[in-house]
């Protein structure tokens, strides 16, 4: 056995399926990755977006935040953790994300304190610690930006399922690179709850954060 959580390594995408899914909608793409891994069913009545249906601890991890310091999952415990893979060069999807989930967070008043957003980035030739500081300022202080070396990184998306690999752009665009823009919503105890849909409604991402602060 390798230890990891059976939830995490079901949770697994195709080159093929990816490639193929870069038109799609991060929604689209989520209720894929949902379709394959058998840990997850489909919406519930607490959620919009897909749920776990035995929670286990989210993989760990030891990185570097966007201070320069040493960063744990377990840095987030007691808080709600909205865990995002993605990178500071990324044209749309990653900061269309993590504005939509902070403003969700914003939404919730007080409460919204108690919600993390972590970007682990899946270019960390690029996003060096000061390069993801000065990103981490377009969204706010509950942002956290996390990078580390690529052996380590590449071993963190096993875990968690996450596709990510370098595609050529189109025409007189700079290269870019496919990755899962599954968001993973992670208890105040560290265990994996549900897969938000990001590019959903805000109504049912504030509903979502609200269902998870409540675990």
């Amino acid at each position: 056995m390798n230890g990891l959580p059976p939830s995490a390594t079901r949770f697994r995408l195709s080159f093929r399926t990816v490639l193929g899914s870069v038109a799609l909608s991060a929604a689209v793409l989520a209720a894929v990755v949902a379709s394959l891994q058998p840990g997850l069913l489909g919406s519930s009545r607490a959620f919009h977006g897909t749920v776990y249906e035995d929670p286990e601890p989210a993989p760990a991890f030891s990185l570097t935040d966007h201070h320069g310091e040493p960063a744990r999952l377990e840095d987030f415990r007691g808080r709600a953790t909205l865990l995002f893979f993605g990178f500071t060069h990324c044209p749309d999807v990653c900061p269309l994300t993590l504005q939509r989930l902070a403003r969700a967070a914003d939404a919730l008043g007080r409460r919204g304190k108690d919600v993390e957003i972590v970007l682990i980035t899946v270019d960390p030739e690029r996003d060096t610690p000061e390069v993801l500081a000065e990103y981490m300022e377009r969204f706010g202080p509950r942002v956290t930006g996390l990078t580390g070396d690529a052996v380590t990184l590449e071993g963190l998306r096993r875990e968690y399922g996450v596709y990510a690999a370098p595609h050529a752009g189109h025409g007189d665009s700079q290269p870019t690179i496919v990755h899962t823009p599954a968001v993973f919503g992670i208890d105040r105890a560290g265990r994996l709850r549900v897969l938000m849909h990001a590019d959903g409604p805000e109504e049912a991402l504030q509903s979502d954060l609200r269902s998870l602060l409540a675990l």
